[in-house]
């Protein structure tokens, strides 16, 4: 039975609770690994969408000494300030225009391309399966053999056809007048099963 002193469960527990109780990121920082910095998602975030034309912070933050003093010339009349200006001004509030959020993406390359990677590999997948692991293809699949198979079908289907005319001649009483007939039918047939093989 395993005994454990009371010194030997306080350093257990206390390792236990100083491992959960510290942030990963700080466990994962002392280990040499990078540590992504992790976003607060109960802050306004900016976001480029058309859908919210007025994200919930400007875009640019911490201004430049030139940017707060072009934020004070902006209390002004606007009549005062440039084209220049005011496209500076917009830009510290947006990053992107209207025009350039619903410009096309080259995403759909990048999808296409994909596509047609997955299908090449699956192709080589098929390829090496019906080279390396299928075995070769039977014999009845050959042209040569289906011709032949078509012939034996031929030659039974009129055999069993002449035999069944036979057989109905004789239930119907066609032999008991006409000998010549049957005899040419029976003649026939053999003939024709004799001369195949």
């Amino acid at each position: 039975m395993l005994h454990l002193t009371a010194g030997r469960v306080g350093s257990l527990l206390a390792r236990r609770a100083t491992a959960a109780l510290t942030n990963s990121s700080v466990r994962m920082a002392s280990h040499g690994h990078d540590v992504a910095e992790m976003v607060d998602m109960s802050q306004p975030l900016y976001v480029d969408r058309v859908d919210i034309p007025l994200p919930d912070r400007p875009y640019k933050d911490t201004l430049s000494p030139a940017e707060e003093s072009l934020k004070q010339k902006e209390k002004g009349p606007w009549s005062q300030l440039s084209k220049e200006e005011k496209l500076a001004l917009y830009r510290l509030k947006f990053c992107q225009t209207f025009p350039e959020m619903q410009e096309p993406s080259a995403e759909w390359k990048t999808v296409l391309g994909g596509i047609f990677i997955f299908l090449g590999l699956t192709g080589l997948v098929v390829w090496w399966q019906k080279v390396y692991v299928y075995p070769a293809r039977p014999r009845t699949f050959d042209d040569d053999w289906q011709a032949k198979q078509k012939c034996i079908d031929t030659v039974c289907h009129d055999r069993s056809h002449g035999l069944w005319l036979l057989f109905l001649s004789f239930s119907r009483g066609l032999a008991k007048n006409n000998h010549e007939e049957v005899i040419l039918l029976y003649t026939q047939i053999k003939l024709e099963v004799v001369g195949f093989f």
